[in-house]
């Protein structure tokens, strides 16, 4: 990812990199990866955050929208895990 949206704050970054829209400032915790984008990368940053998510079995919550999509891949996995034939008998 830091291919295509770079570090702001990475060791390579210097003044003249500054004006680049694709500048992208990470915060990476024990639970959590918050990743601020320039409003004018916004949709190519929303498609290849959520792929990444998607891929990595990673939750994913869309921040900056009015109704921002939230990613669970714990719900995801127990609706794929529940076989077909249950699904027709719960009450």
């Amino acid at each position: 990812m830091d291919r295509v949206f770079p570090n702001i704050h990475g060791p390579t970054i210097t003044d003249d990199d500054l004006e680049d829209a694709r500048l992208t400032d990470y915060s990476i915790g024990k639970s959590v990866i918050y990743v601020g984008f320039a409003w004018s990368q916004a949709e190519e940053a929303y498609y290849a955050v959520r792929e990444l998510a998607q891929k990595h079995n990673l939750g994913f919550f869309d921040v900056s929208a009015d109704e921002g999509e939230i990613l669970d891949p714990s719900v995801a996995a127990n609706v794929e895990k529940t076989p077909w034939w249950k699904k027709l008998f719960r009450a």
